[in-house]
């Protein structure tokens, strides 16, 4: 069973030059910990498996799907 509550803090950067990519991490405000991610893809999935949702998430008693969404549906260069 998943979590019933989770709770991070969402960083997201540019290093570098304009046309770079944006990165990301996630920290755990209670413990510390912080996930740093190489695309939007990653944080995603991440987050996916955190709350054990695969293709499928609740919302407002209804089930609907996810579409699978990939790196370029995101704004994932710099500007």
């Amino acid at each position: 069973m998943p979590e019933e509550y989770l709770s991070y803090v969402l960083r997201l950067w540019c290093e570098g030059k304009p046309g770079s990519r944006w990165l990301s991490s996630l920290q755990n405000p209670i413990t510390g910990e912080r996930i740093g991610f190489a695309d939007m893809d990653e944080l995603f999935e991440f987050l996916r498996k955190k709350t054990r949702q695969g293709d499928t998430f609740q919302r407002d008693n209804d089930t609907e799907e996810v579409k699978d969404q990939k790196l370029n549906d995101y704004p994932t260069i710099c500007d």
